[in-house]
C-alpha cells in the first residue's frame, strides 16, 4: 500500500467512524470527504483518486457493528477533538497594526461579468475582518478598463446582491472608479508637477526595448512644463489610441523589469456603460486602484500573492506623493478543478452562440447558477473559511463545497418522495395502506406527509429500484417483489433489516409530473409527491434517496434543480 493510500484510508477512516458512531451505524460518504479533504493538505490536489478510496473505507466501517465501531471511535477520538478546538479558535489569522473600529477593507471586483464562484472568497473574508474588527467594507467597482475588460451593466447590481446574500447585510460603502475621472485627474496633474510622471510617446516595441535595455526612454527628462502641456493635449483629444501614454517614475533599471516606470493613464476610445464618451484618457488599474485606496482610507488590502506587482508598483507612487501604503496581506489561490478555468467573455459568446441558457446555467461556477442550484451563503462561506489566509496554492473539489453545504441544509429542509423513469408496482395482500412520512426525522414539529392507499394498492418506485425480492416502501410498508408484482408483508423495520430489504421512495396515484435538472444539465423526468409541489418556489428540499434541490418553477410543470447529494 503507497503513503498516499495509506494516508488518505486513515483519514477516512477516522472520520467514517465519528460519522457512523453520531449517525446511527451508517456514515454518510460525502461528509466523510468533506472531513478528508479538510485535512488531507497537499493531498487535495489528488482528489479523483481520493474519492473511491473513501467510499471503500466508508463502506467497510458501515459493515462493522454499532458496538464495534464505537469502540473503534473511542481510540481516535482524541485526534478529532484538537482538531475541533482549532476550529473554534477562528479561521483567520489577526491582521498586522489593526485597531478595532478603524479598519477599512475593500473589496474591488471589475464588473466586466457575473461575480463567479471565486469571487466569494474575497466577499466572506472580507467580511469576516470587517466582523472581526468592527470595520468598514467598501465594495468598490474598478471599472476604468473600458478596452480589454468593459464593464458589463448587469453585474454592478449582481456584485451588490451577491455580496449582501453572502454576508447578510450591505457594504458601508459602494464606490465607483468611473465616478472619480476628474480626481484621478486631479492627482496626475499634481504628479506631473512635481516630476514623479511623464507623458511617453514611445511606441510600443520602442519602448519594450528601452525596458529590456534598462535604459531611460527619450521622455523622461522632460520638463514639468512639458510634461504638463502634452497632459492638456491628451485631455484635449490630440492623441490617439497607442500613441501616448503617462508613466510612472520608477527606475528604469529596477531588478523587475514589470516595475520600470508602468502605465499610469493611455487614451481609450471605446464609450463606457456609466460614463459615455466623456472621457478618452482612462487611468490603469494600478494608478486608479492606489488613488482610490488613499482617499477611502483603506487601511488593509487583502489580495492574491499574484499581485505582489501592483503592490510595489503602487508603493512607488505613494512615495511619490508622501502616502502610507496599507497594510497587506496575501493569499495564494484556490482552484476548484470542477470548476475548471472561467473566463466571462468565452462564456458570454457561448451564452449568446445558445450553448448556454445564461449565467445561471447550472453547468457554470456562477453565484447565479449556484443559487439557482440550492447552494446556501453559510456552505460556500464555512468552504472559504476553512482554507483562512495562507500564500500556500490549493487545489480543492467541488465535493469539500457540498459536504459543507450538506450540513447547512441537513437539518433544515423539509423531505419529500421523487421518483425518478417511475415505474408502477402493485401491492396485493393488504386491503389499506397508511403512511405517515415525517417531514423532517428530528424534528417531530414540523408534522408529516399522511399518505392513505385503498385496495387494489397501486404505487410508483424507481426504475433502478424494482427488483426481484424484499424491499421495503420507505414509511409504508415491507413487500415481496416477484415478476414485477408485491405482496404485502408486514411493516416491522425489525424484518426490513433481517432481510437486507432496500429502503426505496415510492408515490401514489396522485402524484404529479416532476422535472429534476441536473448539473450537467441534463434532465430527469418523474413523479413528486403532491405536497412537493405545494413548496414556494425558491424551497430548498431533500428528494429522498436522490439529494438535495431546490423548487425552481411550478410551471408548466413542476422543476427542480438539483444540488448535491
Amino acid at each position: 500500500m503507497s503513503d498516499f493510500e495509506s494516508t488518505v484510508r486513515a483519514l477516512a477512516r477516522k472520520y467514517a467512524l465519528e460519522n457512523a458512531v453520531k449517525f446511527g451505524g451508517q456514515a454518510t460518504p460525502g461528509a466523510v470527504v468533506g472531513k478528508v479533504m479538510g485535512e488531507a493538505g497537499d493531498l487535495r490536489a489528488r482528489a479523483k483518486e481520493m474519492q473511491p478510496l473513501i467510499a471503500a473505507v466508508v463502506a467497510e466501517v458501515n459493515a462493522m457493528a454499532p458496538d464495534a465501531q464505537k469502540a473503534a471511535f473511542a481510540e481516535v477520538e482524541s485526534t478529532l477533538v484538537k482538531r475541533e478546538r482549532a476550529e473554534r479558535e477562528g479561521p483567520l489569522k489577526p491582521l498586522a497594526n489593526a485597531t478595532k473600529g478603524k479598519v477599512v477593507l475593500r473589496l474591488a471586483p471589475n464588473p466586466s461579468g457575473p461575480p463567479h464562484f471565486g469571487h466569494g472568497r474575497g466577499m466572506v473574508i472580507t467580511d469576516e475582518y470587517k466582523r472581526m474588527y468592527d470595520g468598514t467594507f467598501i465594495l468598490r467597482f474598478d471599472d476604468t478598463d473600458t478596452t480589454v475588460k468593459p464593464p458589463w451593466p448587469p453585474a454592478y447590481e449582481m456584485f451588490q446582491e451577491t455580496v449582501e446574500w453572502l454576508t447578510g447585510r450591505r457594504p458601508d460603502r459602494v464606490i465607483y472608479a468611473s465616478d472619480r475621472i476628474e480626481r484621478h485627474y486631479e492627482v496626475a496633474r499634481q504628479a506631473l508637477e512635481m516630476g514623479a510622471l511623464y507623458v511617453c510617446e514611445c511606441e510600443g516595441d520602442a519602448f519594450r526595448a528601452h525596458k529590456e535595455r534598462a535604459e531611460d526612454c527619450p521622455h523622461r527628462g522632460q520638463s514639468a512644463e512639458e510634461n504638463l502641456a502634452k497632459w492638456g493635449d491628451m485631455l484635449a483629444g490630440k492623441y490617439r489610441r497607442g500613441t501616448v501614454a503617462v508613466r510612472v517614475k520608477t527606475s528604469m533599471q529596477d531588478k523587475d523589469p514589470a516595475l520600470r516606470d508602468w502605465v499610469a493613464f493611455r487614451i481609450a476610445e471605446e464609450p463606457h456603460p456609466r460614463v459615455g464618451d466623456r472621457y478618452k484618457v482612462w487611468p490603469l488599474l494600478d494608478f486608479q486602484s492606489a488613488v482610490d485606496d488613499h482617499d477611502e482610507g483603506v487601511t488593509h488590502i487583502i489580495r492574491g500573492k499574484d499581485l505582489r506587482d501592483s503592490t510595489a508598483k503602487q508603493e512607488f507612487l505613494y512615495e511619490h506623493l508622501g502616502w502610507t501604503y496599507p497594510e497587506t496581506t496575501y493569499w495564494g489561490r484556490v482552484s476548484v478543478h470542477e470548476f475548471g478555468k472561467f473566463s466571462k467573455s468565452l462564456l458570454n459568446k457561448a451564452i449568446e452562440a445558445g450553448e448556454y441558457t445564461g449565467w445561471d446555467d447550472p453547468r457554470l461556477p456562477t453565484f447565479p447558477a449556484l443559487r439557482r442550484r440550492g447552494f446556501t451563503p453559510e456552505g460556500i462561506r464555512n468552504f472559504w473559511l476553512s482554507f483562512g489566509i495562507s500564500e500556500k496554492d490549493v487545489a480543492a473539489s467541488q465535493v469539500t463545497l457540498e459536504a459543507e453545504n450538506k450540513k447547512v441544509l441537513e437539518p433544515r429542509v423539509n423531505r419529500y418522495f421523487f421518483v425518478p423513469e417511475p415505474r408502477s408496482l402493485s401491492v396485493a395482500g393488504a386491503h389499506e395502506l397508511e403512511a405517515r412520512a415525517p417531514f423532517h426525522p428530528d424534528h417531530p414539529e414540523r408534522g408529516a406527509r399522511h399518505v392513505r392507499l385503498a385496495s387494489p394498492i397501486h404505487v410508483r418506485v424507481p426504475a433502478e429500484d424494482l427488483r426481484d425480492g424484499p424491499l421495503r416502501l420507505k414509511d409504508l410498508a415491507n413487500v415481496e417483489v416477484a415478476a414485477g408484482a408485491a405482496r404485502y408483508a408486514n411493516n416491522d423495520l425489525a424484518w426490513a433489516k433481517q432481510h437486507r430489504a432496500p429502503i426505496v421512495q415510492w408515490v401514489g396515484p396522485d402524484a404529479v409530473p416532476a422535472r429534476l435538472v441536473m448539473p450537467d444539465a441534463t434532465v430527469q423526468a418523474g413523479l413528486a409527491e403532491p405536497a412537493l409541489a405545494r413548496e414556494p418556489v425558491g424551497t430548498i428540499v431533500q428528494l429522498e434517496r436522490v439529494g438535495f434541490a431546490r423548487v425552481d418553477a411550478h410551471e408548466p410543470e413542476l422543476t427542480l434543480y438539483f444540488a448535491h447529494r
